[in-house]
């Protein structure tokens, strides 16, 4: 084909290793669209060429839209009759694999399933009872009652940064410390890590806040502990409740007893029975 036909892009067709031309044939297309043949037509080529230039590249292929052209020359050439008629025309070659770097769209990445449980959940509980830490397992360890086995399960890995390490410094702190490290199972915590972070869930919180209860003589709410789950926060509202309140043993508030139900009454309990529990002191809180 006389490469004359491409105007000013002759050189670009000169340098192609092939073209490519979508041509209508409306003897076929009339009848069933009517009127509306000759835009149907326009419509199908637009989407195959726009999937012809979208995949291209996975073959090292390259393919340029060329513009209007005459057609008398084309028509003659592959000996077409008036009832056809150019719709979309294009050149195209190799291309250098490295290039597709620069011209394949980059694949949205999916968030992972961590991430999506995180966002379903910001949909369903407050803020500060979502879990920040998972844990992906191909089946929950059980009991032989079928509940989950608790302490069959594997600590969650926890992502620490040393250098932001701060030890407890004064009495109450040490004393949240260690509550917090005979719950957890840790030996080393800093003032500054999150309860929930370091592996803690309703049970052991539950645990913990009958705990201090006994070892602080002080009353803290269990709002107050998911809201502020790190010991130099709850150190400074225990401090804070013993200036206000100065007395030997603050009064206990009207809820659920949590002083009889040890580490192993904790374990057997079920999920739901923690939420239960849980809920029930916070509508006690919630009360004047």
């Amino acid at each position: 084909m006389d490469a004359a036909i491409y105007g000013s892009n002759q050189a670009i067709f000169e340098q192609a290793g092939f073209a490519l031309f979508l041509i209508a044939e409306m003897e076929a297309i009339a009848p069933i669209y009517r009127e509306q043949a000759r835009d149907f037509c326009l419509l199908e080529a637009g989407y195959m060429s726009q999937l012809l230039m979208e995949t291209a590249p996975d073959y090292q292929m390259g393919i340029c839209p060329i513009g209007k052209l005459d057609f008398e020359p084309i028509q003659e050439h592959f000996q077409l009759t008036s009832s056809h008629f150019l719709v979309h025309s294009f050149v195209g070659g190799q291309i250098d694999p490295t290039w597709t770097e620069q011209w394949l769209p980059v694949a949205p990445q999916q968030p992972s399933i961590p991430e999506r449980l995180r966002q379903y959940l910001q949909h369903q509980l407050p803020a500060y009872m979502i879990p920040t830490t998972y844990l992906l397992l191909e089946a929950f360890p059980l009991t032989a009652n079928g509940k989950v086995d608790r302490r069959a399960l594997p600590p969650p890995q926890m992502l620490t940064n040393p250098q932001e390490f701060v030890a407890p410094r004064t009495e109450i702190e040490q004393q949240l410390a260690a509550i917090w490290q005979r719950s957890l199972s840790i030996e080393s915590i800093s003032i500054h890590d999150n309860f929930f972070d370091l592996g803690g869930n309703s049970v052991s919180a539950t645990q913990v806040l009958s705990q201090i209860r006994q070892t602080l003589q002080t009353e803290l709410s269990i709002r107050q502990f998911f809201t502020t789950p790190t010991i130099a926060e709850l150190a400074q509202i225990l401090f804070s409740s013993r200036i206000q309140q100065p007395t030997d043993i603050i009064q206990k508030r009207d809820r659920p007893d949590l002083d009889h139900l040890d580490t192993d009454r904790l374990n057997q309990l079920s999920e739901q029975d923690v939420d239960r529990l849980l809920q029930q002191m916070l509508e006690q809180e919630a009360k004047p």
